[in-house]
């Protein structure tokens, strides 16, 4: 949450769009489309960038966050995890 709340110090809005789901063991690597508008200037900016959710049970345990898929897909590659 103290995540998204610095987001919304910055930017009027902000949306994210997933648009792929990729299960990896106990992790799920959810690809996005972010949008968002800064506060006071009013510019947009969209982009791609990944996160990936760390599951334990049905509770989440953990969120990264990487520029895009392949970097999460790169990282989880790394550790064994695909």
């Amino acid at each position: 949450m103290q995540l998204f709340d610095s987001y919304m110090e910055a930017f009027d809005a902000l949306r994210l769009e997933p648009e792929e789901f990729i299960e990896a063991g106990d992790q799920i690597v959810v690809s996005l489309h972010q949008w968002v508008r800064g506060k006071g200037s009013g510019a947009e900016l969209g982009g791609h960038i990944a996160h990936v959710w760390t599951l334990r049970g049905p509770d989440i345990y953990q969120l990264r966050i990487f520029g895009d898929k392949e970097q999460a897909l790169d990282a989880l590659r790394a550790e064994g995890a695909l």
